[in-house]
């Protein structure tokens, strides 16, 4: 049977999970109440998932995710299909699973809340709008499902070495534990902080105005005097939730927002023209105390020997390029302000260990085995503890791409997509920034632009393929791909790219002649394309529907005749009997299976006659249908 003591907690959680999504305002009795209850600080574990959250390859949008125990808030800042900012914010469950640590939330939506240009605090109103689950692994991935969409996103604190970054010695000694904070006597807005290289980012989710939910950005120095002031950034016209990715603007504003750091669980903050608003800490689960640092001056050291029970690392094994998050076993710790280093050895290019939680984190750069310690200090004991730590890293090959399609005399722009592989197990791997293909030509060392036939040139920089053709042309280019990073280059292959350009469009035969009291129409698109799977693709049907005086055909045949100079479709033909008052013909054409990853682009050429040589034809003949498909 629960005790008294899960029960009150149980109860505290009600209270506060309605507050833990908006950030809203509690009584202080529900305040009394849950400060009574916490007794276990947050763990280390948790600590690890907490922070932004972001898809490097699809910048503009992310997450904040904070656990707390058995509890966690996601709060995702996207935008709506206006174009205005927004955010949704959610409270759920952490459960462990095979695959890892699973959340699942409701994210609501909330309005009416207190403005960012008010002193006056208004309690906002929330409705639910849509499911999320987000699965974190081990290996430092988490993999989030929307409803509409899903994708794989990683903690932006992996990028730290492609960050900025403010010099050790102008960086202020109280640095803010990374969380969501808020003003209790403040219903509906809230602040995320996260420190990376002296740098503080934050995210302010609050109101516009007409009490609609909006978000800002602040990222800026925080120097020794603990005040950073920095660019209140906004933005428009990115992702919505659910949305296909797109880049958003920001916005021109030179408004400025303040942070001041008090403690490591406590700052003042001030929204453009207003005064310093005092925050802190949210401890949104009334079971755990979410201040790991000193609310106040440091207590006196407090001599003893050290009794830390500081375990190695999981060694691991993986490919260059990929993201690590290792976390510390480490006992004895708890109230009392910690310091971790390298002791000994050297971690992999592009890892580092955060001095506060001892996370090992970052994407791997270079191959080779690494070892060595990691060092522990704890404020008020003597000594240093020590945990061992192994990574084997091995290398990536690389696939792709192997055919480009154009047509004469149309501008034609793609990119040349590529697989990265881990070479020991040839799983996909995601690459962090700053990896990427360089493409150049066999015959030359320079990075030079390399043509791939027909007046079509790959840019050696960002693997783009350019041009107008000037001449129909068919044939294989060899193309070096060197894959590297920010340690330079990890692997080198030579792909063969079949090069295709289709002639341009014509006239119809010669010797074709036109009727003048009968018209053709095409019913619907004059477009296809699309993403599909290589190995496959969607038939394709067409509707043409014959107009005019159609008592002087009266039955005779609409005949359909299809050309497809690229060859992606098979041959198709319609024909149909002409009555008095209609002619409708559809031709359905069925694709050829898309051999390989790349961009198909080519067009449709049908023919309205009355007879299968076209040699009568109907006006507006030939009716041009483009396709451009991405195959993966």
């Amino acid at each position: 049977m629960m005790d008294l003591r899960a029960l009150l907690r149980r109860a505290a959680a009600v209270l506060l999970l309605g507050l833990a999504a908006g950030c809203g305002g509690g009584s202080p009795a529900v305040q009394a109440l849950a400060q009574a209850l916490k007794a276990q600080p947050v763990s280390a574990a948790d600590r690890a998932l907490t922070g932004t959250w972001w898809n490097p390859f699809e910048p503009g949008t992310g997450f904040f995710f904070e656990a707390q125990g058995g509890l966690a808030v996601a709060t995702f800042y996207v935008f709506e299909a206006e174009g205005r900012a927004v955010w949704y914010s959610g409270v759920g469950n952490m459960t462990s699973t095979a695959a890892g640590q699973e959340f699942r939330g409701t994210l609501q939506r909330h309005v009416g809340g207190q403005a960012g240009t008010s002193r006056t605090p208004k309690t906002p109103a929330a409705s639910a709008f849509a499911d999320v689950a987000i699965l974190f692994s081990a290996a430092g991935a988490a993999r989030v499902q929307l409803p509409g969409r899903s994708y794989t996103a990683y903690r932006f604190a992996l990028s730290a070495a492609q960050l900025p970054s403010q010099p050790e010695g102008q960086r202020s000694a109280v640095q803010p534990e990374t969380g969501i904070y808020w003003n209790p006597a403040e219903s509906g807005r809230g602040y995320t902080i996260e420190m990376l290289n002296g740098i503080a980012n934050v995210g302010v989710f609050h109101y516009d105005s007409s009490g609609q939910p909006v978000w800002n950005l602040v990222s800026a120095g925080l120097p020794v005097n603990a005040t950073a002031l920095g660019d209140f950034a906004a933005y428009r016209g990115g992702q919505t939730l659910a949305g296909a990715y797109t880049a958003p603007d920001r916005l021109a504003d030179s408004s400025r927002f303040e942070l001041r750091v008090l403690t490591a669980c406590t700052a003042q903050i001030a929204f453009p023209g207003l005064p310093p608003v005092d925050v802190q800490r949210f401890s949104f689960n009334p079971a755990v105390d979410a201040c790991g640092g000193s609310t106040g001056p440091p207590p006196p050291p407090d001599p003893g020997v050290a009794g830390v029970s500081f375990q190695a690392y999981a060694p691991a094994t993986l490919s260059i390029a990929s993201p690590v998050v290792a976390l510390p076993a480490v006992t004895g710790i708890v109230g009392k302000a910690t310091q971790y280093r390298v002791a000994s050895g050297s971690l992999p290019p592009g890892l580092w260990v955060d001095a506060t939680t001892g996370v090992i984190s970052g994407y791997v750069a270079q191959p080779g085995t690494y070892s060595g310690e990691v060092g522990l200090q704890v404020t008020g004991l003597a000594g240093e503890a020590r945990a061992r730590f192994s990574f084997h890293v091995h290398g990536v090959t690389i696939t792709g791409p192997t055919r480009v399609t154009a047509q004469v005399g149309e501008p034609f722009v793609t990119e040349l997509r590529y697989t990265v592989l881990d070479a020991l197990t040839g799983q996909p791997v995601v690459p962090g920034p700053g990896f990427g293909a360089f493409f150049s030509a066999p015959s030359r060392s320079d990075g030079a632009i390399a043509s791939l036939g027909g007046g079509l040139y790959v840019d050696s920089g960002n693997g783009r393929v350019l041009g107008t053709p000037r001449s129909a042309f068919s044939g294989t280019t060899p193309l070096i791909a060197t894959f590297g990073g920010p340690s330079g280059e990890i692997y080198k292959v030579t792909f063969q790219v079949e090069t295709h350009i289709a002639p341009a469009l014509t006239e119809p035969p010669p010797g074709s002649r036109y009727l003048d009291f009968v018209e053709v129409e095409l019913v619907g698109s004059a477009s296809l394309g699309g993403a599909v799977e290589a190995g496959s693709a969607p038939p394709a049907s067409f509707q043409f529907r014959a107009t005019g005086n159609l008592s002087l055909l009266e039955g005779g045949q609409l005949a359909i005749v299809v050309e497809d100079p690229q060859g992606l479709y098979q041959p198709g033909l319609a024909q149909v009997s002409i009555d008095e008052s209609s002619a409708t013909a559809t031709v359905t054409l069925q694709p050829k299976p898309f051999a390989a990853a790349g961009r198909v682009q080519g067009y449709l050429r049908f023919f309205a006659c009355l007879d299968s040589r076209c040699t009568l034809l109907l006006k507006p003949t030939p009716i041009v249908v483009r396709y451009d498909y991405t195959v993966h």
